[in-house]
């Protein structure tokens, strides 16, 4: 995942994650835009 924002000084911030902690970026980034796990899950039973 690449992110930039900006940090509480007005500083533009750029990165880039993976792994856990991108998936745990998106997670919060999901909420902010008013996405839930749920909306995400294609296929809830399983194979």
């Amino acid at each position: 995942m690449i992110k930039e924002f900006y940090n509480q000084y007005g500083q533009l911030i750029e990165g880039e994650s993976d792994g856990f902690f991108a998936r745990v970026m998106q997670h919060e980034i999901d909420h902010m835009d008013g996405i839930l796990f749920t909306n995400r899950v294609t296929d809830p039973v399983g194979d």
